[in-house]
């Protein structure tokens, strides 16, 4: 009976130990950063989120014009009429929206 209880009470002893680790989401980035694009064209961006740990790589795309748009994908078409001369695309991170990047379209 005393080597039955102890072979009980080894069970007992064994340990599971959970730790933690942390996600920590430091910026985005986007490429190509400063690419040239004629009116009606378009350029693909890919984005980049980085940190520590399992980050999410989901990023939402926009751009500043009324005319020319980007894609969910990173797509961005330039309209045959847009009348700025350089745009600005932005990926922002679906998991911290304070994290960002951006790239300069020069239009030609």
């Amino acid at each position: 009976d005393v080597e039955r209880s102890r072979g009980l009470g080894d069970v007992y002893k064994r340990q599971v130990v959970f730790t933690t680790s942390t996600n920590t989401l430091t910026g985005v980035t986007v490429a190509p950063t400063s690419p040239t694009v004629s009116h009606g064209d378009t350029q693909v961006f890919t984005a980049t989120v980085a940190g520590t740990g399992i980050i999410p790589q989901g990023v939402t795309w926009s751009v500043n014009s009324d005319l020319s748009y980007i894609t969910n994908g990173g797509k961005l078409y330039v309209h045959p009429d847009e009348t700025e001369s350089s745009l600005t695309v932005t990926a922002t991170s679906i998991v911290d929206s304070t994290k960002s990047g951006t790239a300069t379209v020069t239009i030609s």
